[in-house]
């Protein structure tokens, strides 16, 4: 799984996500804390350190990040 993560990331370049990183000062993307802690406590998961948000990905960079591992 982690390769596939390591492989959306790289697709990952749209304006988009950069906008929303300058707008929100969280240029990775990365979960705040306070909602990781809410998700997790809700739902009864385990959220990893290194989760990010990720969005509007076309089904040809889905097929090709796990084609790829």
């Amino acid at each position: 799984m982690e390769k596939i993560i390591e492989n959306l990331r790289k697709f990952y370049a749209k304006e988009r996500f950069h906008l929303f990183g300058v707008i929100y000062d969280n240029r990775t993307l990365k979960l705040n804390n306070e909602f990781k802690d809410y998700i997790e406590s809700e739902f009864n998961l385990q959220i990893p350190e290194n989760a990010f948000i990720g969005f509007d990905y076309h089904l040809d960079w889905l097929y090709a990040s796990v084609l790829t591992i």
